[in-house]
């Protein structure tokens, strides 16, 4: 396995789990650690929105089933962005 470089990456976290913390519960966050059940919220944010937009294998199973709906004249599907109340605009 190659040596991951974490220089800055440590920071750059710290920074998304404080931004996702306010985001979520409306507030800063004062702890440096998330407790178990903030934890698991954040994991389960953090996986359905990176798995949905990031993932390579979703995109093209996506692209697929879209390609076979506009032959069937069916509705298309897109992914939407994520993190605001007012997003409404495709990722794709």
């Amino acid at each position: 396995m190659d040596s991951v470089k974490t220089e800055g990456f440590i920071g750059t976290l710290d920074d998304l789990i404080s931004r996702w913390y306010q985001w979520r519960f409306g507030k800063k966050r004062t702890e440096k650690f998330l407790d178990d059940s903030q934890l698991q919220i954040f994991i389960g944010d953090v996986y359905d929105y990176s798995y949905y937009c990031f993932s390579k294998s979703d995109q093209e199973a996506m692209d697929e089933m879209n390609k076979k709906n506009h032959k069937l004249r069916q509705p298309t599907l897109t992914l939407m962005q994520g993190g605001k109340n007012d997003d409404d605009e495709t990722i794709n």
